[in-house]
């Protein structure tokens, strides 16, 4: 009908086009899966078939497609293929009848047995086109679009849109970006830490009870005790000591990382 079409490639400005597929009538409708490595078409064998091709030229350009949608005695045509790359959706007719009715049916993307979408015996169904999540697919049915699951079950629903469309293709609109949670409010003030209760001065205790507070919710604590680093620590904290003078250090990090420089003392 169409003559000889074939499947080129080239860069999305037009340049390094390459022939891909040359194959052996009207080659049309080309679409890349997700992933972009391979090509579903449909090439004409006689019949027209549904079939891929990997999406990197080929020297010679390859002439047969490894079929999807091929029977013999069915047109397979306008190939859609879902979002997540498992399946496609076409157009089937019997060969046998010269135009119509048209049908939609599905079929995996390593082929396999066909699952009927839309197959009225009375109505022209055509131009399928899978949702952005591919749970559902838009298709035309005689002069109007309709929307039924992409695994065939339920009832289709039609699209009040107004005038009546005889012809042409569809697409769904791509599905709304999220919306990114506001960035934190920055905050850069390190938390004050208090010394809320300490031993008492000369007492014959041999350990020493420490507690302490920060003004930031949600701080962590890092205490030494004569000097010595700085290690994780919680209030109410319990030391050994020895009888003598001693000295105790305490300091906050808030949520935000911000450590107080001037850490809290008791002596």
């Amino acid at each position: 009908m169409f003559g000889d079409r074939d499947i080129w490639l080239m860069n999305s400005d037009g340049s390094a086009k390459e022939l891909l597929f040359d194959g052996f009538g009207t080659d049309l409708f080309p679409e890349f899966t997700p992933d972009g490595q391979t090509v579903v078409l449909e090439a004409s064998t006689g019949d027209d078939d549904v079939g891929k091709i990997p999406a990197t030229p080929a020297a010679p350009p390859l002439q047969v497609a490894t079929p999807l949608a091929a029977d013999n005695a069915l047109h397979e045509s306008a190939p859609s293929v879902s979002p997540d790359g498992t399946g496609v959706a076409f157009v089937q007719r019997s060969i046998s009848v010269p135009c119509c009715p048209d049908d939609i049916y599905s079929v995996g993307i390593n082929g396999g047995a066909t699952v009927p979408i839309a197959n009225s015996p009375t109505r022209r169904e055509f131009s399928p086109a899978y949702s952005p999540d591919g749970t559902k697919i838009a298709y035309i049915a005689d002069s109007t679009v309709l929307i039924a699951n992409s695994d065939g079950s339920g009832t289709p629903v039609p699209l009040n849109i107004g005038a009546p469309i005889s012809f042409g293709s569809l697409e769904w609109a791509p599905a709304p970006a999220a919306v990114p949670d506001p960035p934190p409010t920055s905050d850069t003030q390190p938390p004050d830490t208090t010394i809320v209760k300490g031993p008492k001065d000369k007492s014959k205790k041999k350990t020493a009870t420490f507690e302490f507070s920060s003004s930031e919710p949600g701080s962590t604590f890092q205490c030494r005790l004569d000097g010595k680093p700085f290690t994780s620590c919680t209030s109410p904290l319990i030391e050994k000591v020895k009888k003598g003078k001693h000295s105790f250090e305490v300091r906050a990090t808030d949520v935000a990382g911000n450590t107080d420089a001037t850490p809290a003392s008791d002596d």
